[in-house]
């Protein structure tokens, strides 16, 4: 599924690494039998033209108040993670999970106690601070370091952002953290 960008949008969207190298962008929707035959179709293009699947993904869909079936994900994914020479990596933004899901805030990954490959969040939601994060292995933190535009071409996080988000952390780690969450889940609860 590729979408005809207008003129100069190449230099703002985030789908600009996507679409420089020209890959094969299939979406499932979090249903897992249209996730399992996106992989399967594109093992036979990706033999032919390339090396890696991205399997991008939020942890919590916030208009809908659920969360991604990451044990599901993961589950299809090692199925097919062999299939490919680089194998299969996972991508989830849950900026709407971190802080605010899971037992101590740790959001989907914490709360469905499965992992993903590359870890996204911001902290401009539950810690109400500028900024974001990604989150990795070392190879990938210091890659997005040295070659992503969206690190390179913009200011670094401030001093007093990076201490307010440090303190947000803390609360959110603390007994006031835990009451919190405890009382958004009994107000979330039918």
């Amino acid at each position: 599924m590729t979408k005809k960008l207008p003129a100069g949008a190449d230099d703002v969207r985030p789908d600009k690494g996507v679409r420089r190298r020209k890959v094969k962008v299939a979406v499932y929707e979090t249903e897992m039998a249209r996730l399992q035959e996106q992989l399967v179709m594109l093992q036979y293009w990706i033999q032919r033209q390339g090396l890696r699947v991205l399997v991008i993904f939020d942890g919590i869909f916030s208009m809908r108040g659920d969360h991604a079936p990451l044990p599901d994900i993961a589950d299809v994914v090692a199925r097919h993670d062999g299939r490919f020479r680089d194998g299969v990596i996972t991508i989830m933004d849950d900026s709407h999970g971190i802080a605010a899901y899971g037992p101590t805030g740790r959001g989907t990954e914490e709360y469905c106690s499965t992992k993903v490959d590359i870890f996204i969040g911001t902290f401009g939601k539950a810690f109400g601070v500028n900024g974001g994060f990604v989150a990795g292995s070392e190879t990938l933190v210091e890659a997005v370091r040295q070659k992503a535009d969206t690190y390179i071409y913009t200011n670094p996080l401030g001093a007093a952002d990076a201490a307010a988000a440090l303190a947000a952390v803390d609360v959110a780690d603390s007994a006031e953290g835990r009451a919190q969450r405890a009382g958004l889940r009994y107000r979330a609860e039918p």
